[in-house]
């Protein structure tokens, strides 16, 4: 799901200029899982407040919304932590419940969401959604996500604090949560979150396709979902990468498999979890 920055991973400095320009003049998808270097567009970090029409359905539903993910960590079952123990200072640190990750239904969880869904289904192009806790004295590291295809969505839910204690930074700009208030930003580009306060801070995450690439939505998900895989099974395997061109081959498959298995996983879970 994420790529962490390594030297190897980054562009040479010389060809920089020319990919913005490219960037600029076409607005091309990117994948992290593809080209392995940071987005190098032009575009916003952070969105200013009501770039998108559906930020107006989180006006006023935070106890909504707040009140749910409690009922469910006090009756039900406490978030996991984050695959991914390589973006943490340690163990532990980030912990994660998914309803739905780039259109794959976690409908054991997800009924237990019945409001939450609700409010969320009517942004267009959702596919991802998530409530993410940041355990106190934690980081999460600097890293770049999965494309550019997509906005990233925080939803603060518990800020126990604002800066420096508390904060998100994407390239250069720095932003606190704020409990009821969006933020919004590019996960291409580089960013990290930090909780130095004493309490937990949660958020409820979530993924929106971006307009100008609806139609290349399928595509989009069945690629991050390759990426996703690789990243796990690499990880739990303790193994290196392989060469670009075996990693575009297994992408191709990867890819192609994630979009034809993805509904008939949804149908069989909303069967299971009715």
């Amino acid at each position: 799901m994420y790529c962490k920055i390594k030297k190897k991973s980054r562009i040479n400095p010389i060809f920089t200029h020319w990919f913005r320009k490219l960037d600029m003049k076409t607005p091309k998808i990117w994948f992290s899982l593809l080209e392995r270097y940071e987005y190098l567009g032009d575009g916003p970090a952070i969105y200013p407040k009501n770039s998108f029409e559906w930020e107006k359905l989180f006006e006023g539903k935070h106890e909504l919304i707040f009140s749910e993910l409690q009922n469910y960590i006090n009756t039900i079952s406490q978030p996991t932590s984050y695959f991914n123990y390589e973006m943490v200072n340690k163990h532990g640190a980030w912990k994660t419940i998914p309803l739905m990750s780039w259109g794959v239904h976690f409908h054991k969880h997800k009924r237990h969401f019945p409001e939450t869904y609700k409010l969320v289904k009517q942004i267009p192009n959702l596919v991802s959604l998530s409530f993410n806790v940041l355990e106190p004295k934690s980081n999460i590291k600097p890293h770049f996500g999965d494309t550019n295809a997509m906005v990233r969505c925080h939803y603060g839910l518990q800020v126990p604090s604002g800066l420096p204690d508390i904060g998100f930074r994407v390239k250069d700009e720095q932003q606190a949560w704020k409990e009821g208030e969006l933020l919004i930003f590019c996960d291409g580009y580089v960013h990290e979150a930090w909780n130095n306060t004493d309490k937990q801070r949660i958020i409820m995450l979530f993924d929106v396709i971006l307009p100008e690439y609806e139609s290349k939505k399928r595509r989009i998900c069945g690629t991050v979902l390759s990426s996703i895989f690789f990243q796990s099974m690499l990880l739990r395997l303790k193994l290196k990468e392989p060469p670009k061109p075996i990693l575009r081959l297994m992408t191709f498959f990867a890819k192609y498999s994630a979009i034809a298995l993805t509904p008939i996983y949804n149908f069989v879970g909303k069967i299971r979890y009715k």
